[in-house]
C-alpha cells in the first residue's frame, strides 16, 4: 500500500493490493485508488473522473454561492453541498454517468488503443446503463479523440 499526491488534477492516489480490487480502480472525488499492479491506462482514466469531479464541484460551489447572495434565505455555506453534486449527478441522470464513463474510457484508449473494444464491452455490461457496445465503442472513440470531459 502506497500514498501518492498529484498537482494537476489535485489528487491523492492510493494504492492497494491487487487482490483486493479485482484489477480496477476507482475514484471518488479527489481520491484514486488503484491496485498496485495497475496499467498506466487505468490511472488516466480515474484522474480524468478527478476532473470531471473538480470542475463540477468548483462550477455547483460558484452556482449556490450566487444563488446565496440573490436569495438570503439560502446560507453561504450551502456551498458545501456541491462536494456531493458530482455523485447525485451520475445517480440521477444515467445519460450523464455514461457520458462520463465513456471520457474515462476515452482517456484509457489515448493511452492504449488497443482497449477500446475491452472498455466498450465493459461500460455497456458493468454500470446498469442499458446501451449496446456498438454506443459505448462509438462515445469511447469520440471522447478519445476530441478529450471532451463528458
Amino acid at each position: 500500500m502506497s500514498l501518492s499526491f498529484k498537482a494537476f488534477p489535485p489528487a491523492v492516489i492510493y494504492t492497494r493490493s491487487p487482490s483486493s480490487s479485482n484489477g480496477w480502480g476507482k475514484a471518488r472525488g479527489p481520491v484514486v485508488a488503484l491496485p498496485s499492479d495497475h496499467h498506466p491506462r487505468q490511472l488516466a482514466h480515474e484522474l480524468l473522473h478527478v476532473v470531471q469531479w473538480w470542475v463540477v464541484t468548483v462550477l455547483a460551489a460558484l452556482a449556490i454561492y450566487a444563488a446565496s447572495v440573490y436569495v438570503q434565505q439560502i446560507p453561504v455555506h450551502a456551498v458545501g453541498l456541491s462536494f456531493g453534486v458530482m455523485s447525485a449527478l451520475s445517480y440521477v441522470f444515467p445519460g450523464f454517468r455514461f457520458r462520463m464513463e465513456a471520457a474515462g474510457y476515452g482517456a484509457s484508449v489515448r493511452v492504449d488503443p488497443n482497449s477500446l473494444d475491452r472498455y466498450a464491452v465493459a461500460l455497456a455490461q458493468s454500470y446498469g446503463l442499458d446501451v449496446s457496445a456498438a454506443e459505448c465503442r462509438e462515445l469511447i472513440s469520440k471522447r478519445a479523440a476530441d478529450g471532451r470531459l463528458i
